[in-house]
């Protein structure tokens, strides 16, 4: 373009401001407040380390393991005395036809429910067997409106309606499981109403349902975590359930059981059936000794192992039924069988133990198991709620089952309008304890005699507990503020941040529904940090704010078109090309982020439904230009440097907003593909030229959106001259 435009004798210059690249996006700030490289609002949008930025890839439907209906049975349904086969169907204005020979009993009008078999159907898109409403056209017809129809064949049985107690109807909780078994192996478990299901990542096709015990079932949020090669589920008020995937194989479908609860019973004497000793180090065979790495022992019975009665040694490893430990200066003894020593697990009594205390959920830490510390459990194996909100205990090493009600209990600001929310088991052997209103720590957790806990900061705390990450030196988590961090300062000190991480970002903050904040979620993958959270109102998590470590900043604001997708939960799982972050909500299906090129999302918002396809629909605003100039301004021109993905050809919609004078509505600038004469083809970069038109007004910004495919944006320059310039000298 021209430096000087030719209206008049005084040419105005023409100057020119050009962003070739971003690293983030800034709402707190105005617009014109805006430095070179930051964007006024980024939505769906990744920036790759060459300042691009691009509209995400879609989401996948990775597994939807969960096929029954989202309902036992629904208000208003039809009952029936016997089954009726249709004898044609049809697809008519998209909207499914069924025809009976004779009258179907249903009535003349209205709506219900019906159970449909659907096995003989054949029908676009899928419709599986279940509940549906149907309108009741006539006396001998019936339709289904509640998808697209495009063609149908066959036939479909209206079966009598029958309530299913045990029908999955919800996802309330969700873990990663490593399978011990099997080298690089890892798991989605999902845990449902009436089973968990473990959905295998290397392979999604396999899956295996681990039944619950007896008649429990799950029918409130829940946390699942892995420890101690167990996965255990945690039931706020309710009797933990876990089982073991080490000695039961998953790919058995091995049951979950209730952990111990009721009264504690100190451990019996174990009477060995076989004794050695070899260099210094004793093997004892008992089955079913229930010993683990690190538990003390003493010898209660000597018998002809040369031992010293009262002698106490710590168990060194465990295999099957052999427990080994090391006997200092001790003779070399061959395997004996009879007069074999006994032994007995070393729990001082005078400090007292509990069973796991009904907790609402579980952090590993340190090979012991750190849960809060609300319910007491009786003889009787009642649950009572004790009314105390701030106080965690911590269980035995490498024993899920033992928590030392004395010295492995804590407290934190008893007394205060305070109640723990989250725990983090930071390095060098500190658990950091989250609670709403302050942040503490706990120091030493190997020897809970010499344990020490320390308040961090009364100044913030926590608002959800699964948004906690930890990275390099920090721990980033919601608080009331936006994100905040606390970082080792050096080897011994944590420290708060003092402003919020979120700043940048405070205008998304403030969208957040606080009633439902306690939903977010976050996760770290490939140096970024994914904070679920529910926007607008929204009472789940309907959209994804990201930060970029690499480049220090916000990097997007992700959301998918289908108003019913939630992110329950976020996993990062899977290794090679598997791994990556998935999603999991109470809808049943499991999700991955970031895999379709094609920029659609394909998503599944029920149970048993099928996964439907969303563009995703990314923008970048720029900053505002303004030409360092506080004056009103002739905007001119514009170029723009975009390409297309490697596979799909793009297209983008380009708009300008001025401010003073405003533009409303915004300027419609066409689309790359009115300038180019097509899309943008497929791995092709394009340069385009347009023209603004003259308007007026004191700053200018660019608004691109992709209409089709993942175009990036490369680089926006725009042009234009200052107005009202004198031609005459005021000296």
């Amino acid at each position: 373009m021209a430096r000087y435009d030719t209206y008049s004798s005084g040419d105005d210059r023409i100057i020119e401001d050009l962003d070739s690249g971003y690293i983030g996006f800034n709402n707190r700030l105005r617009p014109d407040q805006l430095v070179k490289g930051i964007l006024a609002d980024s939505q769906n949008g990744r920036l790759a380390v060459n300042g691009e930025w691009q509209t995400r890839k879609g989401i996948s439907n990775f597994k939807a393991p969960l096929a029954t209906g989202s309902a036992a049975l629904t208000l208003d349904f039809y009952l029936m005395d016997a089954n009726i086969t249709t004898n044609s169907v049809a697809v008519t204005s998209n909207e499914l036809i069924l025809n009976f020979s004779s009258a179907h009993g249903l009535g003349t009008s209205g709506s219900g429910q019906v159970q449909l078999d659907t096995s003989s159907l054949t029908v676009s898109p899928a419709t599986a067997s279940g509940l549906y409403t149907a309108t009741v056209v006539d006396a001998d017809t019936i339709k289904l409106t509640d998808k697209t129809y495009s063609s149908a064949s066959g036939s479909v049985v209206v079966t009598k309606p029958s309530l299913a107690d045990t029908a999955v109807n919800e996802v309330y909780g969700s873990c990663i499981f490593s399978d011990p078994n099997a080298n690089s192996e890892s798991y989605i478990l999902l845990a449902a109403n009436s089973k968990v299901v473990a959905v295998k990542v290397s392979d999604p096709s396999t899956t295996y349902d681990l039944a619950y015990p007896g008649t429990e079932t799950v029918s409130t949020q829940i946390d699942m975590i892995q420890a101690f090669n167990k996965v255990f589920i945690f039931r706020d008020g309710d009797t933990a359930m876990s089982v073991d995937l080490a000695t039961n194989n998953i790919t058995g479908s091995p049951a979950f059981a209730l952990v111990e609860k009721g009264a504690f019973t100190y451990p019996s004497a174990q009477l060995t059936t076989a004794f050695e000793i070899t260099k210094g180090e004793a093997k004892g065979t008992k089955a079913s000794h229930g010993y683990v790495s690190g538990d003390a022992i003493r010898v209660s019975v000597v018998g002809h192992s040369g031992l010293t009665l009262n002698d106490t040694f710590t168990v060194s490893r465990v295999d099957g039924d052999d427990f080994f430990f090391f006997v200092d200066n001790a003779p070399d003894l061959l395997s004996i069988t009879s007069n074999e020593p006994t032994f007995i697990k070393e729990l001082p009594l005078e400090l007292g133990f509990v069973h796991m205390p009904a907790p609402k959920y579980g952090v590993y830490h340190q090979r012991r198991l750190a849960v809060p510390f609300r319910y007491a459990l009786s003889s009787t194996e009642t649950i009572t709620d004790r009314k105390i909100f701030d106080e965690i205990i911590l269980s035995d090493i490498d024993d899920s089952d033992t928590y030392q009600h004395l010295e492995g209990q804590f407290r934190f600001n008893a007394g205060k309008a305070d109640f723990n929310v989250g725990m983090h088991s930071f390095s060098d052997d500190k658990l950091i304890v989250l609670n709403r209103n302050s942040i503490h720590i706990v120091i030493g957790s190997e020897d809970l005699s010499t344990s020490k806990s320390q308040l961090l900061t009364d100044e913030v705390g926590l608002v959800a507990r699964r948004s906690v990450i930890q990275v390099g030196n920090q721990v980033l988590f919601l608080s009331d503020n936006g994100v905040y961090g606390a970082n080792f300062i050096d080897l011994y000190n944590l420290r708060g941040n003092e402003v919020p991480l979120s700043e940048a970002i405070q205008k998304t903050i403030d969208r957040i529904n606080k009633d439902a904040a306690e939903n977010a979620v976050g996760i770290y993958f490939d140096n970024r940090y994914y904070l679920a959270v529910p926007l607008d109102g929204s009472s789940t998590n309907n959209a994804v704010i990201i930060y970029n470590f690499l480049n220090k900043s916000w990097e997007s604001v992700d959301k998918v078109n289908s108003s019913g997708f939630e992110f329950t939960n976020l996993l990062v799982a899977g290794s090679g090309s598997k791994r990556g972050v998935y999603v999991t909500n109470t809808d049943g299906g499991i999700h991955k982020l970031e895999t379709e090129a094609d920029g659609i999302d394909r998503v599944i918002t029920a149970i048993g439904g099928s996964a439907g396809t969303d563009r995703v629909e990314g923008s970048a605003t720029t900053r505002m230009f303004t030409l360092n100039s506080i004056d009103r301004k002739k905007w001119n021109n514009f170029e723009l440097q975009l390409q297309s993905s490697a596979d799909n050809v793009s297209d983008m919609n380009i708009s300008g907003i001025t401010e003073n004078v405003d533009s409303e509505p915004a300027l419609d600038l066409k689309t790359a593909s009115f300038y180019l004469g097509s899309n943008i083809p497929a791995d092709e970069d394009v340069s385009i030229r347009g023209r603004i038109g003259n308007k007026r007004a004191y700053g200018f910004q660019m608004v691109l959106t992709n209409t089709l495919g993942r175009p990036s944006v490369r680089a926006v320059k725009v042009a234009g001259a200052e107005t009202f310039r004198s031609t005459s000298s005021v000296q």
